[in-house]
């Protein structure tokens, strides 16, 4: 069967129109967690289809920061003139001296990329890795699609973000900068480090290019090289777009719903009518990147009174705090064994909204299976190519995860666990989850889980990109 024909997808499915409608019934503009439950003043704003967005105005109302009007498009700063980005290259694929010797394969990427506020210099590092990764596509004969979408699936506490509820998002980080900003407390700002240091073009009207599902060339929102032709404008390489694209910003929901944002999407792509329609190719693999600093808090909408303070906050790891913290992700999601303070081991578990082990039809957190059945519907429709997914996450650089409750009493409380890595500005937490999930949907002999504490992410892509072509 061909990719978007299956007659059960719906937008029913997909719908989050009316589950995060009731506001939670205390005012909080932070929750305990820079990280966590974000409910800011700032608003997104996702341009969907073309990347100029010419009304500059969120859904919310608001307005986003701009160097320049959105009517233009020249490349560049404000000025018009080209800026630098200063990214070193390192040990990867060398921009400079790729080859393309025409296609000898084709690849989908799908990015699902956290943007909640701790992740700004994670965005910085991603953005800063894309010329690299497109080198090593071009060297590899590789024909591809670039899609983006976010963490941000919605939330009853979130009422300040836009989610973007797995929909592409092709417009530039400099029509974005509002939302490298976080306005709590403490304030974050990246507009540099995680946007214009590495994106040098204020606007990218993408071109009109037809699809397997849809002959009629229209602007889509990824970006793409097809024998050898890209949906560009002239003078815009696909590295500078995605450094410019890929970058999605610190003002998302902090209860990260990765796996859901990576479900939704793919099915938006099988769904005539949604912006993502027609990304998939029937002869494409399929490498799905999950990008994140915190495990996953993929939530059934039916049991949202898990976040809300007038719920039994069985979750909580302070049930007398005035608003939810990452932590109830974390403990509606999680067993460990052995402790207190290090564990053994710890694992996906099903809770119902008692806090009870439960089954799948009852638990908080939607069930695993939710996930690997959608990427294994894929793959049984994709004839001979493959799909692969890579979680880039708190995983440490060498070694296994070590399990332990947080050495600060106020970092336990937001998260319910240690780190399972740091770096440079970055804290990642143990992505207990989506490790299951990618050893389910793991190759043998492929390596799919890296950790995003690593500065230099173009070793991670040069991986990736081993197990798509052995």
């Amino acid at each position: 069967m061909a990719r978007g024909s299956r007659g059960w997808l719906s937008l029913c499915a997909l719908s989050v129109v009316g589950c995060f409608t009731d506001p939670p019934t205390v005012s909080s503009t932070d929750s305990g967690s820079d990280t966590g439950p974000e409910t800011t003043t700032t608003t997104s704003t996702s341009t969907t289809a073309a990347v100029d967005d010419s009304s500059g105005s969120t859904a919310g109302g608001g307005t986003t920061q701009s160097e320049t009007s959105a009517a233009d498009t020249t490349s560049g700063d404000s000025s018009g003139e080209p800026t630098t980005t200063g990214i070193s290259e390192g040990p990867c694929a060398d921009p400079d001296t790729a080859t393309y010797p025409g296609t000898q394969g084709e690849l989908d990427v799908l990015f699902v990329v956290d943007n909640s506020s701790g992740m700004g210099f994670v965005q910085a590092n991603l953005g800063a890795a894309m010329d690299s990764l497109v080198a090593r596509l071009d060297n590899e004969g590789l024909d591809y699609r670039i899609g983006v979408t976010t963490s941000d699936v919605g939330n009853p506490w979130c009422v300040a973000s836009t989610p973007e509820a797995g929909t592409f998002v092709a417009s530039t980080c400099r029509q974005r900068l509002s939302e490298f900003q976080f306005l709590g407390d403490p304030g974050i700002d990246v507009r540099e480090e995680a946007c214009t240091d590495i994106c040098p073009h204020q606007t990218i009207p993408l071109l009109p290019t037809p699809t397997e599902l849809d002959a009629t060339p229209q602007v889509r929102p990824w970006i793409e090289r097809i024998d050898g032709t890209t949906n560009l404008p002239e003078g815009v390489t696909p590295g500078e777009a995605l450094r410019c694209i890929v970058p999605q910003g610190i003002d998302g929901c902090g209860f990260e719903r990765t796996l859901e944002g990576m479900r939704m999407a793919l099915l938006r792509a099988q769904i005539n009518g949604e912006p993502n329609y027609g990304f998939l190719r029937s002869s494409a693999d399929l490498l799905v990147v999950l990008v994140t600093d915190e495990y996953d808090c993929s939530s059934d909408p039916d049991a949202d009174t898990i976040f809300l303070p007038d719920g039994n906050r069985v979750f909580w790891e302070d049930p007398f705090t005035i608003g939810p913290s990452s932590s109830v992700c974390w403990n509606a999601g999680v067993e460990c064994t052995g402790g207190p303070g290090i564990y053994d081991e710890c694992h996906a578990q099903n809770y119902d909204v008692d806090g009870n082990p439960s089954t799948p039809q009852d638990a908080v957190l939607h069930d695993l299976a939710r996930y690997t059945d959608v990427l294994a519907d894929i793959d049984a429709d994709n004839g001979p190519a493959s799909v692969h997914l890579a979680v880039m996450a708190g995983f440490p650089a060498t070694g296994d995860i070590i399990y332990a409750d947080a050495r600060n009493p106020d970092e336990q409380l937001d998260f319910g666990i240690g780190p399972g890595c740091t770096g440079d500005g970055i804290v990642a937490y143990p992505p207990v989850r989506l490790r299951e999930v990618a050893e389910a949907a793991a190759l043998p002999g492929i390596d799919n889980e890296y950790s995003v504490c690593e500065p230099m992410l173009c070793e991670s892509f040069e991986s990736m990109i081993d197990g798509v072509v052995d």
